[in-house]
């Protein structure tokens, strides 16, 4: 779900900020997502927003590193949620892409265990039905999305959007 965090916590967005660190490599441009669940929640979030005149996500590096550690770290403890969104995020994908200008702005999780299906179908329908989760992907302002889909046995799935 998505945070005003400007509005919560004013501090956090005021003030100066920091000088950019040098940037030692250019950062490669984006490779496509690379499981096919994530591939297929990308191309049924992007069908959802089509639907309702929205302009598609394109997929982020930087949000999907953020989205597969956020889903690994749930399937290690075995409890789903969206503890140190968005802060914890960031500060993941500044440790692996210290030059990223990407902005963390909402994050879907999801969790089911059995099925026979499409993980990625599955995980896309539960967001998709759900209220909130279902708003996040069609929040306008978001134009950049990461998810990432691990577990064997529960998978875990993490749909992170920015800017």
């Amino acid at each position: 779900m998505w945070f005003d965090l400007c509005r919560w916590f004013p501090s956090l967005c005021s003030g100066p900020k920091p000088a950019p660190s040098p940037v030692p490599n250019p950062t490669p441009s984006p490779a496509p997502p690379s499981t096919s669940a994530e591939r297929k929640i990308l191309a049924l979030t992007n069908q959802l927003r089509a639907q309702n005149s929205l302009s598609p996500l394109t997929w982020s590096d930087e949000l999907a590193y953020a989205a597969v550690d956020w889903s690994h770290q749930q399937s290690r403890t075995g409890i789903i949620s969206h503890m140190g969104f968005p802060w914890a995020r960031t500060q993941t994908i500044k440790a692996h892409y210290p030059s990223s200008t990407v902005s963390v702005m909402g994050e879907n999780v999801a969790m089911f265990t059995g099925g026979n299906g499409d993980p990625g179908q599955m995980l896309f329908d539960m967001w998709a039905h759900s209220p909130g989760h279902r708003a996040n992907m069609l929040t306008a302002r978001f134009t950049k999305l990461g998810v990432g889909v691990v577990g064997s046995g529960a998978t875990f799935g993490t749909q992170i959007f920015g800017t």
